[in-house]
Order: structure tokens, then sequence, then C-alpha cells
């Protein structure tokens, strides 16, 4: 008796939370969604990289069975650290950084590849209520992939940088939540094909 009690005690509060959420008080400076100015959200994608290392891993463990060798691959997704400044209903403006790795170990060698990219982002809202949001977001900036080679045969390691354009284009991104929110975005680019995170407004 105690635990239904309890659990309509925690239905009726997260019900009304929902309730409270979703309806635009707009006369209240501390739940009206446009007085929050500034975002800072982190956010985790499968991304481009991580599908053409995919690819690269499978070629790599045909060749490894072929010559005889162990391979083990491993692969981090993109991690992401985004600001954003919001300049009306619609329009926000920001910048992010993104880290991935993928990896591969050989019996007799070894080889990784980081992904480092800083853009600047553009988010065009479609509608922004205070339980939900729908928009799209572009990026544009740099990255640099870092390859880091050891033969393990004696000879010295190498590292090589490599400089490239880096963007991202997210054609639909769903954002739930009142100050605290999820989001999932749907693109392509160096964040990710699929994209999700939470984000903080103040």
């Amino acid at each position: 008796m105690k635990t239904k009690l309890f659990a309509l005690c925690v239905s009726v509060f997260l019900a009304q939370n929902f309730l409270l959420a979703a309806t635009n008080i707009e006369n209240n400076d501390e739940m009206s969604v446009y007085n929050r100015k500034n975002d800072i959200s982190v956010n985790y994608g499968f991304s481009l990289q991580d599908f053409v290392g995919g690819i690269a891993s499978i070629a790599t463990h045909i060749a490894g069975s072929v010559a005889g060798e162990v391979v083990d691959t491993k692969a981090l997704g993109t991690i992401g650290l985004e600001y954003n400044r919001s300049l009306g209903r619609t329009i926000s403006l920001g910048a992010v950084v993104n880290y991935s790795r993928v990896s591969n170990h050989f019996t007799s060698s070894y080889m990784s590849m980081d992904f480092v990219a800083a853009m600047a982002t553009m988010k065009a809202y479609w509608f922004k209520k205070p339980a939900c949001a729908m928009y799209s977001r572009v990026g544009l900036g740099a990255m640099m992939i870092g390859t880091y080679s050891d033969p393990k045969d004696g000879t010295n390691p190498t590292y090589t940088p490599l400089f490239l354009p880096a963007a991202q284009l997210s054609a639909v991104g769903i954002e739930f939540g009142t100050w605290v929110r999820g989001f999932v975005e749907l693109g392509a680019g160096m964040q990710g094909i699929l994209l999700t995170g939470v984000k903080f407004s103040f």
C-alpha cells in the first residue's frame, strides 16, 4: 500500500512539473524560455569519421587476418562542448569544440587518429516553447587530424598533423525540458550523423 501511494505521489509530482513546463508563463521572468539568453551544452555523436573508421577497421581486420596479425580496434564517438547566445526568438550564435579518436592495435604495430575541431555555429529555431523546441543548426570551422604511428620495430614513432576545414549541418534538432534540456539532432558533418546531449540555459 505504501509503495502504491509513493508511486502515485511521484506520478502526480512529475505530471504537475510537466504541465508547469508546458505552460508558457510570459510574465514570469524566471519561467520564460526567452529570458534565458545563454546555453552551455555537452553532446555525444556518432560521427562521419567513426563511420569511415569502421570501414577502415573492417579492411584492417581483413588485412590483419591475411597477415596473421591480431587486431584490436577502438573508436570513440565525437564528444563536444558548446556555448550559444540567443539573439532573439529564432536565432542563436555560438561556438563548439569537439574531439574523437580511432585506434588500431596490431601484433607488430600501433596507429591512432585524433580528430579535434573548433567551429562557429548558428541555430535557427522553427519554434521555441518552454517545454520543447525544434531547430536546424549549421557549424563551420577547422579541424586537426593527428595521426600517430608506432611500427614497434625499433624505429621512432611518427606523429603527423593534418589541418582541414570542418563543418556540421544538422537538418533537424529537437530539444525538450525547461532550463535543463535534452536534445537529439540528425545531420552530417564533424559532430555526427546522430547527435544527443544535454544543455543548461541561464
